[in-house]
């Protein structure tokens, strides 16, 4: 691993560690992904890096360290902007891959 990588590393741990303590979201800190979700119809995510994939049916979301699928039917981006997208439809299945 590059030397810049593992000292970026080492502080992002050590922010989301601050965070924990002071109770406040570690992604408010470290820009990680934050996903609200209500029901099976609307999903949030915050902290996107832009997106791979797009259909009706499945969305692959690019986020800081993890990659972000969801699957369903119906599926439709209702507002995308730099950081955040709104996703609606019958979701059926939301996966975290690294």
């Amino acid at each position: 691993m590059a030397k810049g990588k593992k000292k970026a590393g080492l502080i992002t741990r050590g922010l989301g560690k601050v965070a924990r303590r002071l109770d406040i979201p570690v992604s408010s800190v470290t820009r990680t992904a934050r996903i609200s979700i209500d029901g099976n119809c609307h999903l949030i995510l915050e902290g996107h890096e832009g997106i791979s994939e797009y259909t009706d049916e499945l969305i692959r979301i690019n986020c800081k360290n993890m990659v972000v699928s969801g699957e369903g039917n119906g599926l439709s981006m209702k507002a995308m902007n730099t950081d955040g997208l709104s996703l609606t439809g019958s979701i059926t299945k939301i996966e975290f891959s690294v």
